[in-house]
């Protein structure tokens, strides 16, 4: 990160002054400013890089000592990682033209995330909170616009992974999925956006593979 990124990402932490903070694209001395800069009370909990590209980023997970302890181990995944775990071989080597080049794409793609289990302590105000237990995560999904489908098959996986990760805790993601809630000029929800509002896309939304490779 450039010296200027860092301390403007800073300095909105401590502005907001959040107990946790989840970004994204931060390399290895990135995390290391960051967790400088931020002070004592903060840690980089959870972590993972991209190393084998160019701009060896990934995301991270930043928490406020005094507020919570990690439980148990974290979770770390590449995406493309996921699909062996909910897609069959056989729909994959059974596909052709389009839907072929649409899982080629999804496996070329390193997009990442990072899931950890919290437990909030006791602050020394006595309230409320102490001993109660939740999941942080966060990740980056792919950037391009022209493949709304890609983003949302790996929303899929993303909340796929997640829901065996969390089990029955609450989760918090804040993650930079690249996508607006709403389709401009369609006036309909976004794919990715509808996925983790109201549990479905049907198959007929336009961010859906199956029309929008039909129309390439």
């Amino acid at each position: 990160w450039a010296r200027d990124r860092v301390a403007q990402a800073a300095e909105v932490v401590r502005r907001l002054d959040p107990d946790l903070a989840c970004l994204q694209e931060v390399d290895e001395v990135g995390q290391g400013a960051l967790e400088h800069a931020l002070g004592q009370d903060f840690e980089c909990v959870n972590s993972m890089r991209n190393d084998s590209l160019p701009a060896h980023d990934g995301c991270a997970i930043f928490m406020r000592k005094s507020r919570f302890e990690v439980v148990g181990p974290a979770s770390q995944f590449r995406l493309r990682d996921a699909i062996s775990r909910h897609f069959s071989d056989d729909v994959r080597s059974q596909a052709r033209g389009m839907a072929a080049a649409f899982w080629r794409e999804l496996h070329e793609k390193l997009n990442l995330a990072i899931a950890l289990r919290l437990r909030m302590k006791d602050d020394q105000n006595g309230s409320t909170g102490g001993g109660l237990e939740f999941c942080i995560a966060t990740s980056h999904l792919f950037w391009d616009p022209t493949f709304p489908d890609l983003k949302l098959l790996q929303a899929y996986l993303l909340a796929r992974e997640l829901e065996a990760f969390v089990q029955d805790d609450s989760v918090v993601l804040a993650a930079d999925l690249n996508s607006t809630p709403f389709i401009e000029g369609v006036g309909q929800s976004s794919g990715v956006y509808g996925l983790f509002t109201q549990g479905c896309v049907p198959v007929n939304h336009p961010d859906h593979h199956v029309p929008l490779r039909k129309k390439k």
